[in-house]
């Protein structure tokens, strides 16, 4: 999984009285996030290193892991479309179908994502716990107070937070003089992004199920197609593609009335076919439960040495109060 460094600790939080981020995107530590989001093939490593243990439930569209705390579904897109993983007999794996290895896994929920940050940490071959780390399964189960306790403190592979994520996709500091500041779209530009098949123009994405291949029933495409519509960091596809899970949790029930879980948007289905429309980093959250999974959603990680719990986890929940944008769309 390739990384892109982010520095430039203790930056600005993002200011803007309209926004439902404002005071956020400020981060006290480096750290790095996958240049991409997670691909079918990275996916398919972590699947397949728990040989006999994964196994297809096709009835119920999902894969099963038989773990030490009992089932889990690390996989629910088993039958669906789009359909990228079928199993071998002769090779008795799993494997990308479609020649859509590149693209971004989806159908898997920010239980699965935790659990695979779990096994990156610890080695990422047969073998590797994906039971503990960051997220300790082993004390909270497969439930939602896995991620209220998560000791980020430790170090290692996660979720993003909600200021990493922000963080990582619109600032730049040599906005505003060399001060610092944040883009509003994720592809250092201040203009949504352009719709478009894979280029190495600037500032373009995939959106609108503009891409859709009928051989595959997907829209997504291989991840990194659009080489020159980097953040300042490096990361790609913040815009476009696949939404991504987070680890920063919306408490069930509130004002909104949502579901325990979060999920950062801008996936391909956030527009009409042909329109020009990006994310910018004034909309961008959808919420779902930690155990739901669905064909728009992937994962993207984020590497930390050792950290001190940060205060944004205990402050998040106020941005909810101004309102919450729902901008996921289906094509």
């Amino acid at each position: 999984m390739e990384m892109a460094s982010v520095g430039d600790a203790g930056n600005a939080a993002y200011s803007s009285e309209t926004s439902l981020y404002n005071g956020y995107g400020s981060v006290a530590y480096e750290y790095s996030i996958s240049k991409t989001e997670v691909t079918v093939n990275q996916y398919l490593n972590f699947i397949n290193s728990f040989g006999a243990d994964a196994y297809a439930d096709s009835e119920n569209s999902k894969i099963l892991l038989n773990s030490t705390l009992g089932e889990v579904a690390i996989y629910s897109g088993f039958t669906h479309f789009p359909n990228v993983i079928s199993y071998s007999e002769s090779s008795g794996k799993f494997e990308a179908v479609n020649n859509q290895g590149e693209t971004p896994i989806t159908y898997v929920s920010a239980i699965a994502g935790a659990l695979y940050a779990n096994w990156l940490s610890n080695g990422a071959k047969a073998g590797s716990d994906c039971l503990s780390g960051v997220y300790d399964f082993k004390t909270y189960g497969f439930t939602a107070d896995v991620f209220k306790n998560a000791d980020r403190s430790a170090g290692g592979y996660m979720l993003c937070s909600v200021d990493e994520w922000i963080k990582a996709g619109y600032y730049s500091p040599e906005l505003n003089g060399g001060e610092g500041g944040y883009y509003g779209f994720a592809t250092q530009s201040d203009t949504p992004s352009t719709a478009s098949a894979p280029t190495s123009d600037g500032n373009t994405a995939n959106f609108a199920s503009k891409n859709y291949n009928e051989t595959a029933h997907s829209s997504f495409v291989d991840v990194g197609s659009y080489p020159n519509s980097a953040s300042y960091y490096g990361a790609l596809d913040q815009e476009g593609n696949a939404s991504e899970w987070i680890g920063t949790l919306y408490p069930e029930g509130g004002i909104l009335s949502m579901p325990e879980g979060v999920v950062i948007c801008g996936t391909y289905a956030t527009a009409s076919a042909g329109e020009n429309k990006g994310i910018n980093v004034t909309s961008f959250l959808n919420g779902n439960d930690v155990d739901a999974s669905d064909v728009w959603t992937g994962l993207r990680m984020v590497y930390v040495e050792a950290i001190p719990e940060p205060s944004a986890y205990a402050a998040v929940l106020g941005i909810f109060a101004v309102g919450f944008l729902v901008c996921r769309g289906r094509k």
